[in-house]
């Protein structure tokens, strides 16, 4: 993409998500994910792009009643979400299209609505399109903002 970005020009929003700062490529949006031993990023130019990464079989450490409350609304939405997908899967795609709103976990994650194929989501009026991505034993998501709703 001819872009030359130096230490200078990297940071953060008042958010904590990473940004860069280099006004040449105000159009230029990325972000990044880790665990484990892995890291991954993303970089796209036009809209705002966020990713999250998580092994498959990871143990969430938290109980099952207090994680639902944090990742829906209501018990019968997190029921009807489950249907389609694991708990895992639900919260790799929603910290996706948090990060891609540049907002993070500053706004809860009961607060994105996920398609039930979990290939598209909507957060305060923006539309997101969703790729999830299985590598090795790894979960992907790649959240792209796609328009105002």
């Amino acid at each position: 993409m001819g872009v030359e970005i130096n230490g200078s020009d990297l940071g953060r929003t008042i958010y904590g998500k990473p940004q860069i700062r280099c006004r040449n490529y105000e159009n230029l949006h990325h972000n990044i994910s880790n665990t484990g031993c892995i890291t991954i990023g993303v970089i796209t130019t036009g809209r705002s792009i966020g990713v999250d990464i998580e092994a498959r079989d990871r143990r969430l450490h938290v109980r099952p009643e207090l994680l639902m409350r944090k990742l829906f609304r209501t018990e019968k939405e997190g029921i009807n979400c489950l249907e389609h997908g694991r708990l895992i899967d639900v919260w790799i795609a929603k910290e996706a299209v948090l990060k891609a709103s540049g907002f993070g976990l500053t706004i809860g994650m009961q607060e994105v609505d996920l398609a039930a194929n979990f290939k598209s989501a909507t957060l305060n009026g923006w539309s997101f399109d969703l790729k999830n991505i299985c590598f090795e034993n790894y979960k992907i998501t790649v959240a792209k903002q796609i328009q105002v709703v």
